[in-house]
């Protein structure tokens, strides 16, 4: 507000969307420190526990920050079981539900104006005739189920992702803008590069090329303006054969 930026009617929070708790940061290194040598080399933020929640069903959304006791109730379960995990199995400290509570309702108070369907919402603005764009993140090769793993997210990021999160049907997306990079890399640990060394840009170019893996089937990706022979090549293998570790824009029409 103070930089002149406006939330009403531009910010929309999925109600489904789950919350990373503070004991989920705490999981995250304690398990990472545990694993030692075989680390996966997460960024530490607890987005992995949060998964493992949700997929357990003990996760907690946007919309029981809106139910005060149906909020304390799921917090006091949760925070029981963490501390247990926390305190036999990884020797870290422990959290409190009030601590935690007091916080939360907080965010609560300013983002429930925010909190609605967003299924419903998108559905609607595609059915009164909007176009809507959706932007991957990450790509194919860090998702959950086709990535290389161990060394992935914890979500579904191939453009098929993009109507399990959104809970827009496939029947209305279509098209799919796929953007291809050269060669692939992680944060973290693992046997990815985490960057290009190379000084110049020219030698990244090159170093780029020669490190880029093989093609692994046809895709609707588009390659980018080359600046010299051998990223030329690249260009035009990315426009024909995308490399797995392509990020997708999916749009959607009625």
């Amino acid at each position: 507000m103070r930089r002149g930026v406006t939330l009403d009617g531009n910010l929309f929070i999925s109600k489904n969307a789950h919350l990373i708790m503070p004991y989920h940061p705490a999981l995250d290194l304690a398990s990472e420190a545990k694993l030692g040598k075989r680390r996966i080399g997460t960024t530490g933020r607890g987005v992995g526990p949060a998964y493992v929640d949700k997929t357990a069903r003990v996760g907690i959304r946007m919309a029981d920050l809106l139910n005060e006791r149906l909020f304390r109730e799921k917090l006091e379960l949760n925070v029981a079981q963490k501390n247990r995990l926390l305190r036999e199995i990884y020797d870290a400290e422990t959290f409190t539900v009030e601590e935690i509570l007091d916080k939360y309702l907080r965010y609560a108070g300013w983002l429930a104006p925010y909190i609605t369907d967003t299924a419903l919402l998108l559905s609607r603005w595609i059915e009164s005739g909007y176009s809507v764009l959706f932007e991957g993140a990450q790509a194919t090769m860090l998702d959950i189920d086709h990535g290389t793993y161990p060394y992935i997210t914890s979500s579904s990021t191939t453009a098929g992702g993009a109507s399990t999160g959104t809970g827009v049907p496939p029947t209305k997306i279509h098209g799919v803008v796929g953007v291809s990079k050269a060669y692939t890399t992680r944060v973290g640990a693992g046997p990815f590069p985490p960057r290009c060394r190379a000084r110049s840009p020219k030698r990244s170019a090159r170093g780029a090329t020669s490190t880029a893996p093989p093609p692994a089937g046809r895709g609707a990706a588009a390659g980018s303006t080359p600046s010299s022979g051998a990223t030329r090549r690249a260009s035009t293998a990315s426009t024909r054969w995308p490399s797995p570790s392509s990020t997708s824009s999916t749009s959607a029409r009625p």
